[in-house]
């Protein structure tokens, strides 16, 4: 329990640490008590998720990639994964989603979202005017679960360090979650998808929207409204803030 509560407070420390960064403190202060009094002692934000342990150190995107492509961290996925997907698309777009995990067709082509669900995302990107190179793709984990299932709460702490980076490297300035188990691990919620979609949420001062996960709208056809009118929130959003995408 010690070691939870120990791992709870690392996380939300990191947390604050890249939200400094991201925008633009180099430097934080903080009392350091000694014998002779306090002295103020100088912390630089140089990489703060490389300040905690087991973390990767890396300068770059292509770097993170390829330490992903060598992680062996979840067995049970090393055991079973064709290829890591690690993402793809524009690395200076302003827009990225984020889904779940990769599926058999991932799997087999290293690349997120080719399956029928990648081909629904592709349409309703279109939707919206945009392509699939404009905008950046992921995933929660980078290595698909045996027979599809959902990530298990390890494999999700396993791979975070490398979705946070992936994110501080893209450096949107708006994130679209796909699904629940994406909306789900990223906002550290418990609130279902079904509640959330559509809402402008934040994360560490980035705006969050959350919408269905493009194979639960081949499941559920009747949905696609709903996801439709995300899309255009999506769109509103980015339009106030003047981003380019």
């Amino acid at each position: 329990m010690r070691n939870d509560i120990l791992n709870d407070i690392i996380q939300q420390v990191r947390y604050h640490l890249v939200s400094l960064k991201r925008n633009g403190t180099s430097s934080v202060f903080f009392e350091e008590y000694r014998n002779d009094g306090a002295q103020t002692v100088p912390f630089i934000l140089e990489n703060p998720l490389s300040q905690t342990e087991n973390t990767c150190s890396v300068s770059s995107l292509e770097e993170l990639a390829l330490s992903v492509h060598n992680c062996s961290r979840c067995e049970e996925l090393v055991k079973n994964r064709t290829h890591v997907v690690f993402g793809s698309g524009n690395k200076h777009s302003r827009l990225m989603f984020i889904g779940e995990a990769p599926g058999h067709d991932e799997d087999i082509q290293g690349l997120p979202f080719v399956g029928n669900a990648g081909r629904l995302l592709t349409k309703m990107l279109a939707a919206i005017g945009l392509s699939r190179e404009e905008v950046y793709i992921a995933n929660v984990i980078k290595c698909r679960p045996p027979e599809n299932r959902n990530p298990l709460p390890d494999e999700v702490q396993n791979c975070a360090e490398f979705l946070h980076q992936q994110i501080e490297y893209i450096n949107p300035e708006i994130i679209c979650t796909l699904g629940s188990v994406a909306t789900r691990n990223l906002l550290q919620t418990e609130t279902p998808i079904t509640q959330l979609h559509g809402q402008r949420l934040n994360w560490h001062g980035i705006p969050v929207l959350p919408t269905f996960h493009p194979s639960y709208l081949l499941r559920s056809p009747h949905m696609k409204k709903e996801a439709w009118r995300d899309l255009i929130t999506l769109m509103r959003i980015i339009s106030e803030q003047a981003i380019v995408v």
